[in-house]
């Protein structure tokens, strides 16, 4: 970044210099091209002093060589609003940066380390942006020898810090990374490699637990806003039933009758655990936050009969707090997903479109074009923010491109792999337009919607060869002549609303 004098910001470098040499080997008479070979650096400036004091020329001609892991590019996403294609451009460019071998949690600092939590909550945007893998399988099997001998899991991998060990949301990447390159690639071999690894983890959780809650945890929902803390023993027993099932569904796909069984039944007793200690007489969380909503509700972890009050607890906090978010790593990945997944479509969209602090455009009106470590690094008027923990490209928050894809563009997989596709119309006339595209295992996947000057709605999709797709549209839209599923093809819909004639 720059001062306000132009200079170079980098003290949030910390200890890092991010400085390169060159000593030349005499008057430099003819043009020379040099290049550092054995390291990277992470900016958005570049300096070059001492030329005029080497008898050179006084033309300098610097070229950025971006450098990242040769990842094919999968996805792209558009909308009617300037500011939310720079977000999704900000979101790939932090992806870029740091799928460097692993995936690193920032490309600049003193630090560039593999956090587990951090990849956790991003592999599935990645996913959407990046054929990722063959990067994630290295990556976890990185992770697979990092493994602590009890089954704990590190936190980063490769590990640096062995006393830190087992955090929820971190270690649990060992579960969810393979399950979600599972649906992504319908490759199975990432369970089958991952298997005793995944179990071992969830038997380590099981009997390092007080009556089924996970008592160890020191990082909760890190980075979050919320003036209450979300328990961290409440984030702990969500990831723990989360991956439990996870791991029963594992099992279950590699004909492990026995372990599945009993993974299936360990789940329904770690939910029962967590109703009992996290819901009141009338079905509500005690935890009044929002990340506490978020992983319950996203988590599975509520009697049917207390999902829609939590629902309304979530929106209701969300409304109270200036219809912003306040979460942090964990809760922020979850957080629109959730209220999709509860028909609070227009609460989703007006967090994506919200401005102010804190919110992803907030950064965006700050002149931003990667992800942000904190919602306020720097702001306009107050200058940097924490000099010890103020990274200006960091990827966690770019977490919200998977509900992008799949509910503001409506562009999904219905099961792995994408043989059967899922499109959903859930558009917002505060974009204008959404539209999408995927290469697929099969083939190129469009979706885009675009509200016309009638005020009717038309949806276009293209669904690849050897593939069919299912049809989901709001209640409020007419679904007259478009059917519940289709095969592959292109297909036009012109929609109106069942309130128009």
């Amino acid at each position: 970044m720059l001062n306000s004098d132009g200079t170079l910001y980098t003290l949030n470098y910390r200890s890092a210099h991010s400085t390169d040499y060159l000593i030349t080997s005499g008057p430099l008479e003819e043009v020379k091209t040099w290049e550092p070979r054995f390291t990277f650096h992470g900016f958005r400036y570049v300096q070059v002093d001492g030329f005029q004091f080497a008898n050179a020329p006084n033309f300098i001609e610097a070229t950025a060589v971006v450098i990242h892991s040769d990842l094919p590019n999968t996805g792209k996403f558009e909308c009617g609003d300037d500011k939310v294609n720079q977000l999704y451009s900000n979101i790939t460019w932090g992806q870029r940066d740091n799928f460097l071998e692993i995936p690193t949690d920032c490309p600049q600092r003193d630090e560039r380390l593999g956090w587990t939590g951090d990849a956790q909550v991003f592999c599935a945007t990645a996913a959407c942006n990046q054929n990722v893998s063959a990067f994630f399988r290295k990556w976890l099997r990185d992770q697979r020898e990092a493994q602590f001998p009890d089954g704990s899991g590190a936190i980063i991998v490769p590990n640096l810090f062995p006393e830190w060990k087992g955090e929820a949301g971190w270690a649990d990447a060992l579960v969810i990374v393979p399950w979600i390159m599972y649906q992504r690639y319908a490759d199975i071999s990432f369970l089958q490699e991952g298997y005793d690894s995944m179990r071992a983890w969830i038997i380590y959780r099981r009997d390092t637990a007080t009556n089924l809650i996970p008592t160890k945890n020191s990082l909760g929902d890190w980075l979050a806003l919320a003036k209450t803390e979300t328990p961290k023993n409440l984030i702990g027993t969500a990831y723990f039933a989360f991956t439990t099932e996870l791991m029963a569904r594992t099992a279950a796909l590699l004909g492990k009758k026995q372990d599945a069984d009993y993974f299936h039944q360990l789940c329904a007793e770690i939910k029962l655990a967590f109703q009992r200690e996290f819901l009141d007489e009338s079905g509500l969380l005690t935890a009044r936050t929002q990340t506490a909503c978020v992983l319950a509700l996203h988590f599975d972890l509520l009697p049917e009969s207390s999902r829609a009050k939590n629902a309304e607890l979530l929106r209701d906090l969300i409304a109270q707090n200036g219809m912003k978010l306040d979460t942090g790593f964990l809760g922020t990945a979850y957080l629109t997903l959730v209220l999709a997944e509860n028909n609070l479509h227009e609460t989703a969209y007006s967090l994506l479109l919200q401005e102010e602090y804190p919110s992803w455009l907030f950064s965006v009106n700050q002149g931003a074009t990667t992800i942000w470590e904190r919602w306020n690094s720097y702001t306009r008027e107050g200058g940097f923010g924490d000099v010890l923990m103020n990274s200006f490209n960091h990827y966690a928050y770019g977490a919200v491109g998977e509900w992008m894809f799949k509910y503001v563009a409506g562009l999904d997989y219905e099961t792995p792999g994408g043989k059967i596709l899922l499109f959903r119309l859930v558009p917002d006339k505060r974009l204008g337009f959404a539209k999408a595209s995927l290469q697929t295992p099969y083939g190129l996947a469009t979706c885009g919607w675009q509200f016309l000057a009638d005020g009717n709605l038309c949806w276009n999709i293209q669904i690849p060869p050897n593939t069919s797709a299912k049809i989901e549209i709001p209640e409020f839209f007419s679904r007259e002549s478009i059917p519940a599923t289709v095969q592959s093809g292109q297909y036009q819909f012109v929609i109106r609303s069942k309130n128009e004639k």
